[in-house]
């Protein structure tokens, strides 16, 4: 696990965004109030339409959504706010239904609670869904800088394959070549395999 910077520190005490979506006017001015006592900076969206709207220039980091709602479902609006970007969403439903507990997990929801919640019980679940989506976001970071390594590593043998067989080579004296190349040019090593592989590509459609 990567650990925290002082930018990380400095994050974790800025103020907090959270967007409320929710059709009930009463339900939606509780939780703005009691949240913005709480210390969050809250956007308040009476609809899921008006939400995509808050959200067109900046994301919030949490979202509380409504599951049902005129037009635009909560669901259908986790699925096109998580198509931007990562965020920690809670929903809110006034049904304590299991098929609907399953049906929010599977579409990125960290949480789920049953209106009317006190704010008492919504901030330990925001606070909960923020972490969640953090770790998630990190590992899926690290899921996709390990794909890129090997990658790369993919490339750099078939580099190496290739000084092989056209330069007689051993596969240590070929890899020291290309490496000593990258360090010359002050290039990254998969750069310069990617041209090898390139200039044998080009070789052998001549070739054919």
């Amino acid at each position: 696990m990567t650990a925290p910077t002082e930018t990380d520190a400095a994050d974790d005490l800025a103020p907090k965004t959270v967007m409320i979506v929710d059709d009930d006017p009463l339900i939606l001015t509780t939780m703005r109030d009691g949240l913005q006592r709480a210390g969050y900076t809250v956007w308040a969206a009476a609809s899921a339409e008006d939400a995509l709207e808050l959200t067109r220039e900046a994301m919030p980091d949490a979202a509380l959504i409504d599951m049902r709602m005129p037009g635009m479902s909560g669901l259908e609006l986790a699925e096109a706010l998580l198509d931007r970007a990562p965020l920690a969403i809670v929903f809110l439903s006034a049904y304590d239904d299991l098929e609907l507990v399953r049906e929010a997990a599977t579409q990125g929801a960290y949480g789920y609670l049953v209106k009317p919640a006190l704010i008492r019980h919504i901030v330990p679940a925001i606070e909960s869904a923020m972490v969640r989506a953090r770790d998630v976001a990190q590992i899926e970071d690290e899921q996709e800088r390990l794909r890129g390594a090997l990658e790369g590593q993919q490339e750099i043998s078939v580099a190496v394959g290739i000084m092989m067989e056209r330069q007689r080579l051993s596969r240590n004296a070929a890899f020291n070549y290309l490496r000593s190349e990258a360090r010359s040019e002050r290039r990254k090593l998969r750069e310069v395999a990617n041209e090898y592989i390139a200039a044998e590509e080009r070789l052998n459609r001549a070739d054919d």
